[in-house]
């Protein structure tokens, strides 16, 4: 079988040696096709400068606007020629604009729907934080719902999205799940900290975070990490200046994959404090690493999470509840190795690229011979 994947990279989340989450699965679909025995073209855009290593079946598309969307439409444009010339079985879209011009070829096409900003049971909460989102978010739905109805299946990685998409009238839909490498996460000794990884932006729970953590540094010795950046760093790090704090918060910004797998190996255990998430990446690599996570109960973490066993769940934005079963992972280290060697089993049985990019094969199989 040869497969097609097309998605633009972000210049903002994916300058090398880094690559942001959507970028990660894709190079590990990728792989995990050509290691079963399938040929795959991974087609993608040119957002970097300098010398990189790529793997041989990576086709990059040099596109110059200063605009990303403009940008990301003429990439869309070029990848649909590239794409038809290659003549792939199954073509793979991951994001909306690039996705375009290749969702209108006339070939077998699944479509990821990744992003909750363009679902419109987000949009109250979109325009409540920003005014731009007023006109721009209809745009977004219009251009996601395209691609779909353009494609012949469409993956959704919650059942919430799968129930709203099935809803808007796309009942050719399927769950499927992201998935993380194994081998490139270890558990390692316990640093005494908490760690958070993702956008620091307000969807991600960033406030709600830091009010569980006060309540925490009071009764506790415990620390905070923070991996990551966006527009609330300025504010956090304030945050951490605050005199009871001092000494106790580390905002590391953007990591390299291999620096991010050591935070996760030392952290006590991890925090996911969204109000939204179509998945949580982070979740399932802090499993990998042998580590629990506490997570917002929402769709898609909510579904990755067995509370009891791998991890808690706590009311999305309810601060002292989230301190509350952070507190219980504190106090009892025995718990979180506990926890943490179920999570490991769980990331390396059920979240493997392999055992995931297997069922996905069965179902490309499915959709070869007319029955998606």
């Amino acid at each position: 079988m040869r497969i097609a994947l097309v998605s633009t990279g972000s210049p903002e989340y994916d300058a090398p040696p880094r690559l942001g989450g959507i970028q990660k699965q894709i190079r590990g679909f990728a792989s995990s096709y050509v290691r079963l025995g399938h040929h795959v073209d991974v087609i993608t855009r040119d957002v970097t400068t300098g010398e990189r290593q790529d793997a041989d079946y990576v086709r990059r598309i040099r596109v110059r606007s200063r605009n990303d969307v403009l940008s990301r439409l003429l990439f869309s444009r070029r990848a649909a020629s590239m794409v038809d010339e290659l003549e792939p079985d199954v073509i793979e879209l991951h994001e909306r604009f690039s996705g375009f011009f290749p969702s209108r070829l006339k070939r077998r096409k699944v479509f990821f729907a990744r992003n909750y900003d363009a679902m419109r049971y987000y949009v109250h909460y979109g325009r409540s934080r920003r005014s731009a989102n007023w006109a721009f978010l209809p745009v977004k739905n219009w251009m996601e719902e395209e691609c779909m109805r353009h494609s012949d299946l469409v993956f959704a990685l919650n059942q919430r999205d799968a129930v709203y998409l099935r809803s808007r009238g796309f009942e050719w839909v399927e769950l499927t799940r992201n998935a993380v490498d194994p081998d490139l996460f270890r558990s390692g000794e316990d640093g005494n900290y908490i760690l958070f990884a993702g956008r620091l932006d307000a969807v991600k729970g960033v406030r709600v975070l830091t009010e569980a953590f006060e309540l925490l540094a009071k009764v506790t010795d415990i620390d905070l990490h923070v991996a990551g950046d966006g527009p609330l760093r300025a504010e956090l790090e304030r945050w951490g200046q605050k005199p009871e704090l001092r000494g106790r918060v580390r905002i590391l910004g953007w990591l390299e994959t291999s620096d991010l797998a050591t935070q996760y190996s030392n952290c006590s255990f991890l925090v996911l404090p969204s109000f939204f998430e179509t998945f949580g990446n982070v979740a399932i690599e802090a499993m990998a690493s042998g580590k629990p996570v506490v997570a917002s109960r929402i769709p898609g973490p909510g579904e990755v999470i067995q509370p009891g066993r791998t991890g808690f769940l706590f009311t999305a934005g309810n601060s002292e509840e989230l301190a509350q079963f952070c507190r219980v992972f504190v106090e009892d280290p025995g718990l979180r190795r506990k926890f943490g060697a179920s999570a490991r089993q769980d990331a390396e049985k059920r979240y493997s690229f392999l055992a995931v990019a297997s069922d996905r094969l069965q179902t490309y199989d499915r959709l070869i011979v007319g029955h998606p």
